[in-house]
């Protein structure tokens, strides 16, 4: 049974976004969709500190975060 991605072990400096159980931990955390993940590190590179600079500076924070924030 392969385990769910709270129980994996990441390097929590950097996104690989061609890992699976990485994807769904960043979008959690960081609460923005897979395209979007896919487009910042695309953009930016894959370090956590420049990804999450360019989901701040593009808005891309879920409407229920901002909710939350609001």
């Amino acid at each position: 049974m392969p385990e769910s991605f709270e129980s994996q072990e990441f390097v929590r400096t950097r996104i690989n976004v061609n890992d699976k159980y990485e994807i769904a931990h960043w979008t959690a955390r960081l609460n923005i969709s897979e395209q979007h993940l896919q487009d910042a590190v695309s953009k930016v590179g894959v370090m956590v500190v420049d990804v999450e600079r360019e989901i701040r500076n593009n808005n891309w924070i879920s409407e229920t975060k901002r909710v939350r924030q609001g």
